[in-house]
């Protein structure tokens, strides 16, 4: 390599010799908009197109127009765009307002001035692109910095950061480039934005093909006061001494000088470790952030908060701050917040390795993005499970109901999990948990009467026992008062979803106790329509089947208190010979409202084959057994296979 300065053999030569070529100039061109190479230019969400505005003044005399090219991969992207040059007092000025579309693909600019038929080239501008702006911000979980295990797997042309995140005013100022992101790196470290970042933004390319700027500001070890805006100073990107810290200053100004600030989408923010357990500075904190966001990033349409694991200035017995973030949605319409519980710790127990880690940490934010940003369908299991509220379960108030404010997610347990559940004001002792569509249900030793609240306070590290719902994410830290007076519902009859003829005659019954004050009211209603009513805690009224179809009953409690609470049953009327009108050659006939076996945790041993043909289908092992979930379709009963969950004919079912 006879280059020194490419072939760092500067030792193997004993004299150099640099030559610089100059061009003489031939015009002057002062441009008051440009595009940078690489650059991220936000697209409009409407019609999914992004203007890339050119504008400039010519002061050398003699040239008759500005001509653009575009050029997209390397081709000529439509005809050339000819302005006439018309000059006042010395100075022509000219701009250009090409679109370009939001794909994977890289846009061109060349613009030159033209005298007669003769091009001179000014300006050449590459790989410009169309996409989406998300911004993080936080501590180190946030820079989210190589731990162990690398994200260059995920790494893409088409995702991309301007600047670098430094502690540095100079520093910040001396990077005004766009790069290909690294999400390896982080603070201090050219095009770092952090490993959970890029698989956001790498799940964004692949699955929607949206290129994606990654602006991340975070800052480890700073607490909430230290992230806040400098609002009388507001353009001073430097710290002073240990009293005041502008690092977020310098993210804003990374964002003005990317033309991105009045663009970006999200906002991610992973923080709380350095407030040490102070959930009122906390609190306080993110007030003053979102109100600062909508001021400096006005187009934000969504914050995705992660909730505090243990560990790192977190202290397990103290969840107020880990509560108080899951609690953020309900201040703040715009928050949406995702578990770090169950991810795999890094060995400090603060950080997170990648595999089982960022990447899934990432992986898990992506289905919010996706339905939030995007247009995703929701799902029971895209947010992490969170309580709507705690409740007695039964009468005598030896069972607490955890209700989550998602049915459906397919809620698993861990037998290890148990000790992170704390009961306050009350010694009885967990004993067992049981999961319904839409509650997690905690067997006590004895009545928690005196008991205030119910807090889950997961655990430190890789220790066994988490509560995950079907897509792996863990159960959100709360703390959740504890309500006891409640009407308690047994219905007697129909008993269980069940299969009818048209004109039968059944009696809706069920009765009704209460812990504190007295039943003042008992209704049934079919199909939504009042049908019988009582004074009291018991009702049974004769109710004729009509015509085929399903009939959804309704009983309905009203204590003293004026607390309400339904249980509902699914009547299925008509013809019972086949499925479906299937007649001859019936093998098998599975039905969700008979022939169910499961034991007390709704774990299916057997489901019995209605067809007479023997075809049971059954599971002895535990752990392969699928779950009875009574209210899985709305008001119908369903069996979730979840994971290796399996049933099978003992009988080898035959379908010839």
């Amino acid at each position: 390599q006879p280059d020194w300065t490419f072939g760092a053999t500067t030792a193997n030569y004993t004299s150099r010799k640099l030559v610089v070529l100059v061009r003489p100039k031939r015009f002057t061109v002062t441009f008051t908009s440009l595009p940078l190479n690489q650059q991220v230019t936000p697209r409009n969400l409407t019609t999914n197109n992004a203007v890339i505005p050119i504008a400039a003044t010519v002061t050398t005399a003699g040239f008759d127009k500005a001509v653009l090219k575009v050029f997209r991969n390397g081709v000529a992207y439509g005809a050339d765009t000819e302005q006439t040059l018309t000059y006042t007092s010395g100075s022509a000025p000219f701009s250009f307002n090409p679109t370009i579309p939001a794909e994977l693909a890289s846009y061109s600019f060349e613009i030159y001035l033209k005298q007669g038929t003769t091009l001179h080239l000014v300006r050449r501008v590459n790989d410009v692109t169309a996409g989406d702006v998300l911004m993080w911000y936080g501590q180190s979980n946030s820079e989210a910095a190589v731990r162990a295990g690398s994200a260059n797997g995920y790494a893409s042309p088409w995702i991309r950061t301007f600047g670098m995140s430094s502690d540095s005013a100079t520093v910040t100022q001396a990077y005004p480039f766009w790069v290909q992101a690294d999400g390896d790196g982080s603070r201090d470290i050219p095009a770092g934005v952090g490993q959970w970042a890029l698989v956001v933004g790498k799940k964004i390319v692949d699955t929607y093909g949206i290129p994606v700027a990654i602006l991340n500001g975070s800052r480890g070890g700073y607490s909430m006061p230290k992230l806040q805006r400098d609002d009388a100073d507001l353009n001073n990107l430097a710290d002073t001494g240990t009293t005041t810290f502008r690092v977020y200053n310098r993210l804003r100004y990374r964002a003005i000088q990317a033309k991105v600030a009045n663009s970006v989408r999200a906002i991610f923010y992973y923080q709380g470790e350095s407030d040490v357990n102070n959930a009122t500075q906390h609190l306080n904190g993110f007030a003053s952030l979102m109100e600062d966001w909508q001021v400096d990033y006005p187009a934000v349409e969504k914050v995705f908060v992660t909730q505090l694991h243990v560990g790192c200035s977190t202290t397990r017995e103290l969840p107020a701050l880990r509560d108080a973030q899951r609690l953020l949605p309900e201040l703040y319409e715009k928050v949406c917040v995702n578990s770090s519980n169950g991810l795999t710790a890094h060995t400090d127990n603060c950080h997170y390795p990648f595999v089982g880690g960022y990447e899934t940490h990432g992986l898990n934010v992506f289905r919010q993005v996706a339905r939030d940003l995007y247009g995703a369908p929701d799902g029971p299991s895209i947010d992490a499970p969170n309580p709507h509220s705690v409740e007695w379960a039964n009468p005598t108030g030896t069972r607490l109901r955890i209700v989550l404010q998602k049915p459906g997610a397919q809620i698993t347990v861990d037998a290890a999990a148990l000790p992170d559940f704390r009961l306050n004001g009350s010694s009885a002792v967990l004993l067992s948990s049981s999961v319904t569509n839409t509650a997690i249900e905690l067997q006590y030793d004895s009545p928690v009467t005196g008991a205030t609240s119910l807090d889950y306070l997961a655990h430190i590290g890789n220790a066994a026992g988490w509560v995950r719902n079907a897509n792996g994410v863990g159960l959100l830290t709360f703390s959740e008062p504890i309500t006891s007076d409640l009407p308690f519902i047994t219905v007697t009859s129909p008993a269980a979803a069940t299969q009818l003829g048209s004109g039968d005659v059944i009696p809706l019954s069920a009765t009704v106790a209460t812990s504190a004050g007295t039943v003042s009211k008992t209704e049934v209603f079919v199909d939504g329509i009042l049908y019988a009513s009582a004074p009291n805690g018991s009702i049974s009224s004769n109710w004729t089947v009509p015509s085929s179809g399903t009939h959804k009953i309704v009983f309905r409690a009203t204590i003293s208190s004026g607390r309400v609470r339904e249980e509902s049953v699914v009547v299925f009327a008509g013809p019972t010979a086949s499925p479906g009108g299937v007649g001859t050659g019936l093998k098998v006939w599975l039905k969700p409202e008979a022939g169910i076996i499961r034991d007390a945790n709704g774990l299916v041993s057997a489901w019995q084959d209605s067809s007479g043909n023997g075809n049971h289908c059954v599971q002895a092992t535990d752990t392969l057994k699928p779950t009875y979930q009574p209210n899985r379709f709305g008001t119908l009963p369903g069996v979730c296979f979840a994971g290796d969950d399996w049933l099978a004919s003992a009988a080898g079912m035959s379908t010839g």
